[in-house]
């Protein structure tokens, strides 16, 4: 989960793994123009970015209390063997569906877990090198079906693979930055664009007199003004164990919240 805290840290707004990559599905969408060129297969690549984050359902359904802050756990506080766990868990999903998708997640993925390592941490490290390797045999077995699939073959080619991979972390952070505080600016570096190899950086900040309106510089979608919606939950104040917590999902008390994002191009 991914939760936003009040500033007096006595209620909470929550947006789940699975409802954050909705939103990097609808950006997908809508994405390209002639500044930012389009991509291909179009169709698999948007299912990717919907459903990459398709593995973390299951847990979402009874979140981990946190007993620092009285709310859920955000998925950043998991340890790395748990992720791995939760990531194989979506690459394996999202394979039933399209080889496509789970080559993109196997590869966001991938690039995830080689961050955590650079960390450092030696807890799960052996894990960790397991999950790399086994996902590097895993993209050989995709790729070579895919390469006889006309519908998603013009994916395959090293470059298509290197630009889609970076729309992916594109889309995911994006929506992540929005859904984790919006009332703050970002940036986000090296994204596909038809003005050089190299990328751009993608300039967001929030409106002045509107809440959830950003303005994004330069502007990368197909139409404007961009909706981005989803739901999430409203935690009215922090819970006293994980008891209550479960007590509060089961009973259906928690209430739940509809979200909206709108983007715009900055003037």
């Amino acid at each position: 989960m991914i939760i936003q805290r009040s500033s007096n840290d006595q209620s909470a707004i929550a947006i789940s793994q699975v409802a954050h990559s909705w939103m990097s599905g609808q950006m997908a969408r809508e994405w390209g123009n002639a500044e930012f060129g389009t991509f291909e297969p179009r169709e698999p690549l948007c299912y990717a970015a919907e459903q990459h984050d398709i593995g973390f359902f299951s847990w979402e359904r009874r979140p981990r209390w946190n007993p620092g802050t009285g709310f859920p756990f955000t998925f950043e506080d998991l340890p790395i063997s748990e992720h791995i766990e939760i990531w194989q868990q979506g690459i394996d999903q999202l394979g039933t569906v399209s080889a496509y998708a789970a080559l993109m997640a196997s590869f966001h993925f991938a690039g995830l877990c080689e961050r955590h390592s650079r960390k450092g941490v030696e807890a799960g490290s052996r894990t960790a090198e397991a999950f790399l390797r086994d996902q590097r045999r895993h993209r050989e077995e995709l790729l070579a079906f895919i390469a006889r699939d006309w519908t998603a073959r013009a994916g395959c080619t090293e470059e298509a693979i290197s630009n889609n991979r970076k729309l992916i972390a594109t889309w995911d952070l994006l929506s992540l930055q929005l859904s984790r505080n919006p009332s703050k600016a970002f940036d986000i570096e090296g994204v596909p664009w038809t003005g050089g190899s190299g990328g751009c950086t993608l300039s967001i900040s929030p409106s002045a007199f509107s809440g959830r309106v950003f303005h994004v510089n330069p502007w990368p979608f197909s139409s404007s003004p961009l909706r981005l919606c989803c739901e999430g939950y409203l935690f009215e104040r922090p819970f006293r164990s994980q008891e209550e917590l479960d007590q509060a999902f089961t009973a259906r008390s928690v209430s739940r919240l509809p979200i909206e994002y709108i983007l715009l191009p900055r003037t």
